[in-house]
């Protein structure tokens, strides 16, 4: 199919080449961009479009779309987004009658279920699967960002490619560790030599943390 141009997903403020970096990522635009979007995933209603599909008696998918296309889009948020860092691509796509694009919000995010259970990627494949036979669709490009790329690529690895149309990788790895991740296509040192896993993962619930911490004051 041929490329279409897409927004990248929201961020704070664009990176700059001079800016000091920590795994591939700015320090402050990184830093900045988790939690600013942390705090929006859990200020915001649900906007036009938006709808709720339930996919077993303790779980159920917040989900927005727009376009009236025969291909659809999959577009799957990274760790503790939420649908809401896709809103370029749904505005993006609002009048399209070729595509379809469809954000949702993984469980435990946004406006999904909090549920206590299933927060790794091989029950996020299979939520995806169950997300994609509730709303009957197939033949879909899937979309992932950041740790999103790694739902997609565990829908792949347990369900295979006959459903699958086309898959995007924004900002995202194949793998998620490696030996080196300045040499290999990986997101983190097995050893964490570098810190960048201790960094990446803790920075945004400390975050998440002191802002609830600042509400309730």
């Amino acid at each position: 199919m041929a490329a279409a141009a897409l927004p990248g997903p929201l961020s704070s403020e664009p990176a700059s080449p001079t800016q000091p970096t920590r795994g591939g990522l700015p320090d402050g635009t990184a830093r900045t961009g988790l939690r600013a979007a942390a705090v929006a995933a859990t200020a915001f209603a649900p906007a036009a479009g938006a709808d709720y599909v339930k996919i077993s008696d303790s779980f159920t998918i917040h989900y927005e779309q727009s376009g009236t296309g025969e291909i659809p889009i999959v577009f799957v948020p990274g760790w503790t987004m939420s649908t809401k860092v896709y809103a370029r691509q749904l505005e993006h796509f609002a009048s399209s009658e070729r595509f379809r694009a469809i954000a949702y919000d993984p469980r435990g995010q946004g406006l999904s279920t909090k549920t206590v259970e299933g927060h790794f990627y091989q029950q996020h494949g299979r939520d995806l699967a169950a997300f994609l036979d509730r709303l009957e669709l197939s033949r879909v490009v899937r979309a992932g960002w950041s740790y999103g790329a790694l739902d997609v690529l565990s829908y792949i690895n347990q369900f295979g490619a006959e459903r699958v149309k086309g898959v995007v990788l924004i900002d995202g790895t194949p793998r998620s560790s490696g030996t080196d991740n300045t040499a290999e296509w990986v997101w983190y040192r097995k050893d964490d030599s570098d810190g960048f896993r201790q960094w990446f993962t803790m920075s945004p619930l400390l975050d998440r943390a002191l802002c609830r911490l600042s509400v309730r004051r």
